[in-house]
């Protein structure tokens, strides 16, 4: 394997910029640290202080990457520019990113997938006596909730906790839990976790779609 060497000198603010874009695109081909490293014969620990942006890239090694990713330079720089600039996702605009929907409860996700962002972001709609169903994670992937409406009754490893606007609970989505809303009014959850939207195991044989 021949190593692809780093521009001399401090990583910038442009760099992180850079490697956000970098890794968006990456998980939106589906492709893994370890393989996109090989397809563009670096090593992983290169790449990902590449999308870490602590270190600064060569032009010969964006264009292994890029090539690796189906894109040219200058597509990796645009991606650049584009999550540089801010980006304002109305809430109107996420009416119909439903991921996941319950008889009485639907989840949407907040930000388009074609936005350079390392957080996943989705927001759970419960109302009055319904429920989501009972849900966990095949791999350890922390998640904070945070309640920005009513008073939900959380439910985690069988346990429960009750909630009231501005509560934050964190924990593990490897435990399984669900969302159950008790009172007369409708909650909402905003979910957020460090990870590119996946849909997690549904512990009571519900199966969802983008389209759902």
């Amino acid at each position: 394997m021949t190593p692809v060497e780093p521009v001399p000198g401090a990583a910038g603010g442009g760099d992180h910029v850079l490697g956000l874009a970098i890794r968006a695109r990456r998980q939106a081909c589906g492709l893994s640290l370890r393989g996109l490293a090989a397809a563009a014969r670096c090593s992983a620990s290169f790449l990902s202080m590449v999308e870490q942006g602590s270190i600064s890239p060569s032009v010969r090694s964006l264009r292994r990457i890029g090539d690796a990713l189906g894109s040219s330079l200058s597509d990796l720089l645009r991606l650049e520019e584009d999550a540089a600039e801010p980006r304002v996702v109305r809430r109107s605009d996420t009416r119909g990113r439903v991921v996941m929907r319950w008889e009485k409860a639907v989840a949407r996700l907040l930000l388009p997938p074609e936005i350079n962002c390392q957080f996943t972001l989705m927001l759970t709609t419960v109302k009055p006596g319904g429920q989501t169903s009972l849900r966990a994670s095949a791999r350890p992937l922390p998640e904070v909730h945070v309640v920005m409406r009513g008073r939900p009754t959380l439910i985690v490893s069988g346990g429960s906790v009750e909630l009231v606007p501005g509560d934050c609970v964190y924990f593990d989505l490897t435990r399984p839990h669900k969302l159950v809303n008790r009172s007369r009014s409708s909650v909402e959850v905003l979910a957020i976790n460090a990870s590119q939207f996946r849909l997690i195991n549904d512990l009571e044989g519900n199966t969802f779609s983008s389209q759902a």
